[in-house]
């Protein structure tokens, strides 16, 4: 299928910041010494988080089928847990998180949904992780008076809370505050998110529960990376992970760069330098991280190369 300029434009983009951003920081780092601490990296306690980040993928599934039952459609778990490993994978290859929304909602439509109510059922999931995000990283802003000099750096930081809080709650009044788009699908749709998540939340739902799931979630991630830096013989304090990784999980939701890179080892490196770890070992910190992400997502490909084996071999059947 061709792509059009309009779509490509984007991509180049995103492929731009990201060499851009990677080269700011090269620039800044000893490669070298980034390099050796990979090198020195223990395999089993790399191969113990993927298991925590397997754990980690599991209870998205749970979570997104509480969200799944709460909208009245019912999916085989192992299915879920499939189309959800399918949306991991396609968050790491493609340029944009919306890559592996779009697949997980597709999914949902093969299973016999409608377009409709797969979008509606996949965003709000996807609401319900950046609640639990930005309430996580609402809990640990006050970590930032320990590590942060009052000035730019602290104001920064508050600033960054500030706006998540507003976006949330932006998203959560959509359709109150967009009646005036409504002849627009696009609009329609989101607004529709809009009302869902907001009586997911608030209503007589799993709310909490799914909230609960979204932070549990984020802590696992930072259990894995504080299991990394182990792995490197990277010092650095558990509470400074705490608070430096959800700010990054947060700025890398922004569609900026490709699946997040860039974004995210720059502000490993600019936030752990305030709690005294070098930006080689914060950079190696953050590509170990990303390779993890990337390795633990590989599952989803293969499934999808059967599935569409599987798929071939039935259209010749």
């Amino acid at each position: 299928m061709a792509f059009s300029f309009r779509t490509w434009i984007p991509l180049v983009i995103k492929g731009a910041v990201t060499i851009g951003l990677i080269g700011v920081l090269a620039k800044n780092v000893d490669i070298g010494r980034m390099t050796d601490h990979l090198k020195e990296t223990d395999p089993w306690l790399f191969i113990a988080g993927m298991a925590v980040m397997v754990v980690q993928a599991i209870l998205a599934a749970w979570r997104w089928n509480l969200v799944l039952h709460y909208k009245r459609i019912a999916i085989d778990f192992t299915k879920l847990l499939r189309f959800l490993w399918l949306g991991l994978f396609f968050n790491q290859v493609l340029p944009s998180t919306v890559g592996g929304d779009a697949v997980r909602g597709y999914s949902l439509v093969r299973e016999g949904c409608s377009l409709g109510a797969a979008s509606v059922a996949v965003l709000v999931d996807r609401v319900m992780g950046i609640s639990g995000l930005v309430l996580l990283v609402v809990i640990t802003s006050p970590l930032s008076f320990k590590y942060l000099p009052a000035g730019a750096a602290r104001s920064g930081v508050l600033a960054v809370v500030a706006c998540a809080l507003f976006g949330l709650i932006l998203l959560m009044l959509l359709d109150r505050v967009a009646t005036h788009f409504l002849q627009w699908r696009l609009a329609r749709g989101l607004t529709a998110m809009s009302r869902e998540a907001r009586h997911l939340m608030f209503g007589k739902g799993p709310g909490l529960q799914v909230l609960g799931l979204s932070v549990v979630i984020q802590l696992l991630s930072i259990a894995a990376i504080a299991i990394l830096a182990k792995a490197a013989s990277i010092d650095v304090a558990f509470d400074a992970l705490i608070l430096v990784l959800p700010i990054a999980t947060l700025l890398m939701t922004i569609p900026i760069s490709v699946a997040g890179w860039g974004v995210r080892e720059g502000v490993m490196v600019v936030g752990l330098g305030y709690a005294s770890v070098s930006p080689e070992r914060a950079m190696a910190l953050s590509v170990l991280y990303g390779l993890l992400l990337l390795v633990v997502a590989l599952p989803g490909g293969l499934a999808w190369a059967l599935g569409g084996r599987q798929q071939r071999d039935n259209d010749h059947g």
